[in-house]
């Protein structure tokens, strides 16, 4: 099964619904069931590409299938708002070529079309998009945060604007809370993030493609016809007065695409015929050579080839390509995922409520039941399995517990195996080169992730945040940072429970970086 752009929308709305609710509810022996069946034919290494489209495809045929729940998800609207935007696109550039192409070349035969007026109608503005994204490109290049929706942002707020209309018209029975969350995640089209980069992206440019394709093919077809069924005479005219030769050395500029593959004779005007073309208001079409009016046309009509249709469908299979190739790298690296998995592959475990939870809480509920872990029922993870760590440890903490109770938190907790421990210094460049050094060229980088032990007690200031951000970015490592909480070390082990109202404060303070690898997990308990 391959993904396709709204099969990551709906992958994300499912994320999301599932994080928002508490452990107990969240689907725990669902997900682990939908992973054993994964694994009867997909053995180890698991492919986190192949077993997120397996959950996906079970997931909507569990919701197809159930009769209580509302069977919409926002990847169908989104996927039925890009196939109407596209053939609504193709008609629009398909009429508005034929348009402006029909209105250039009305000929009442008492004065020759300007050929110079065609280019300038015709041509010119598409080259000018051309270059302005291709300018966009390049600087996205350079400065990837600045995104990809900068190129067609009315296109994609009118695509956003569409779906949100569809949502609210055809699917009425849905709850307020329940639209909102699809909005939330359609919202995502368009839009640069670190996540998925430019893969939301693509279907609005793909769209704006499809117009300028039939845009150009309304331009060649309404020219081809009129040349077929009219006598059309084409000539050139100019307040500047250029000489013949100047203005040939223009045209043979301009048709350098093409003159290598068809002969000059048809390329573009010879010096005689260019003069031979030239014609001035008060003195009409007489006197002017006829031959030379009439070699005119496949000079603009290959103009329209080279400069508007092949561009526009280079761009086109090529966004297409790399929207493909783009997919198919996807990592599935972030923090929901990372949760997801690890319910998948964790047993069932029971869960003991502390006293002073708030029933209401279900961050409370879920932070307890994560701190359960140890608590299994079954076999435990395959070791060989678990995704590498590198740890990073503050320097007051250091040597205050036992290599193995950190590995069996990290194993059971997390689903990840310990590739080494560093003592951290709070200094940004350093630590990210101690964690590049401990890398030592590690074909599986992109795989590994930072876990780093922090005090909860400790409150989240801007400087620490700073540092994580910082660490995540400088060190080499594209996949997740876990942060590691613990309450304040005991007298036996530093691995104590965090506080609830700690914990939480620690999620808020993440959640406000807006990084998606950046989560916290609850080590201590």
């Amino acid at each position: 099964m391959k993904w396709r752009a709204t099969d990551l929308i709906d992958f994300e709305y499912l994320l999301r619904e599932r994080s928002g609710k508490n452990w107990e509810d969240a689907g725990i022996d669902e997900d682990r069931q939908i992973y054993q069946a994964f694994i009867e034919n997909h053995p180890e290494p698991i492919n986190r590409n192949e077993l997120f489209r397996f959950w996906l495809s079970r997931k909507r045929e569990d919701i197809l299938q159930s009769a209580k729940a509302q069977t919409v998800l926002p990847g169908k609207a989104a996927a039925e708002t890009i196939g109407l935007t596209r053939w609504i696109a193709g008609m629009a550039g398909l009429i508005f070529g034929a348009g402006i192409c029909g209105s250039l070349l009305a000929y009442s035969g008492d004065d020759p079309i300007n050929i110079f007026s065609c280019l300038w109608v015709m041509i010119a503005p598409q080259i000018v998009l051309l270059l302005l994204l291709g300018l966009s490109t390049a600087l996205r290049g350079i400065s990837p945060k600045s995104g990809g929706a900068s190129v067609y942002p009315l296109l994609t707020g009118i695509f956003r604007r569409t779906i949100k209309k569809l949502i609210t018209a055809r699917y009425k029975d849905l709850s307020a809370a329940r639209r909102a969350q699809i909005e939330a995640v359609t919202g995502m089209i368009g839009q640069s993030r670190s996540i998925y980069g430019a893969i939301l992206f693509r279907p609005v440019l793909i769209i704006g493609q499809i117009f300028g394709i039939f845009f150009n093919i309304g331009l060649i077809g309404i020219l081809l016809l009129r040349i077929t069924i009219t006598d059309l005479a084409f000539g050139w005219q100019s307040t500047l007065q250029p000489a013949a030769e100047t203005v040939y050395r223009v045209v043979d500029v301009i048709a350098l695409p093409w003159s290598w593959v068809v002969p000059e004779t048809i390329a573009h005007p010879t010096v005689s015929q260019i003069e031979g073309s030239q014609f001035l208001l008060k003195e009409g079409i007489q006197g002017l050579n006829t031959p030379a009016l009439a070699a005119w046309w496949p000079f603009l009509l290959l103009a329209v080839i080279f400069y508007g249709l092949l561009p526009r469908l280079v761009i086109f299979f090529g966004t297409v390509f790399r929207q493909q190739h783009a997919i198919k790298r996807l990592s599935f690296t972030h923090a929901a995922c990372d949760r997801l998995l690890l319910a998948m592959k964790t047993p069932r475990v029971t869960t003991n409520s502390r006293g002073y939870e708030k029933p209401e809480d279900q961050l409370s509920r879920r932070a307890s039941a994560a701190s359960e872990y140890g608590q299994a029922e079954s076999k435990e993870m395959d070791k060989a399995a678990l995704d590498p760590a590198i740890i990073l440890i503050p320097e007051d903490l250091a040597g205050q517990y036992r290599q193995d109770d950190l590995e069996e938190r990290l194993r059971l907790r997390l689903g990840l195996g310990m590739k080494a421990g560093i003592t951290c210094q709070f200094d940004a460049k350093v630590d990210a080169q101690a964690v590049k050094d401990n890398l030592e060229g590690d074909a599986a980088a992109s795989g590994i992730r930072l876990v780093i032990i922090q005090e909860a007690w400790q409150p989240p200031i801007q400087e620490i945040l700073s540092w994580f951000a910082s660490i995540r970015r400088n060190a080499g490592i594209k996949s997740g940072l876990v942060i590691g909480l613990i309450g304040k070390p005991g007298v036996s082990t530093i691995f104590t429970p965090p506080a609830d109202t700690d914990r939480m404060i620690w999620e808020h303070a993440i959640a406000k970086l807006g990084d998606p690898y950046i989560r916290v997990e609850v080590l201590g308990g």
